[in-house]
């Protein structure tokens, strides 16, 4: 008998994919930023809203992270939630009367999305922990 080890997903540059993907989040932030307000400035942006901003690149390195760790029933619900998020934050974002009724609408929904995903991956993954201990023994 063999001893059979796993191989994680994301060996060696792992944290290339979620710098590509949060450079691409960024890049679009900024132009819906533009967009939106020609006249802005990026140090401003920045400046105003760093939580928005850290909280972007936190949610595209997290699933990244979780598959380095090997938790890919984890990983994979974060990163489509982190998707369908993103993608809810920009169509709500440049519908107008969205933007009007309240500003923080869309990120409001990039969160909700993102977290409701990756409470679905852990009780995904939890459960699998207690069915493998359950049938283990």
């Amino acid at each position: 008998m063999a001893l059979e080890i796993p191989k994680k997903p994301f060996e060696g540059v792992w944290w290339k994919y979620g710098l590509a993907l949060a450079g691409v989040q960024q890049l679009c932030w900024y132009l819906l930023a533009f967009r939106n307000a020609p006249d802005i400035k990026i140090s401003f942006i920045l400046q105003s809203s760093y939580v928005v901003y850290l909280s972007f690149i936190v949610g595209a390195f997290l699933p990244f992270v979780i598959g380095r760790l090997g938790l890919t029933r984890l990983m994979w619900p974060a990163f489509i939630g982190y998707l369908l998020g993103n993608a809810a934050y920009f169509i709500l974002a440049l519908y107008e009367p969205v933007r009007q009724l309240h500003v923080l609408l869309p990120f409001i929904s990039y969160a909700q999305l993102y977290t409701a995903f990756l409470s679905i991956g852990l009780v995904i993954e939890l459960g699998h922990y207690v069915y493998r201990k359950v049938f283990e023994e």
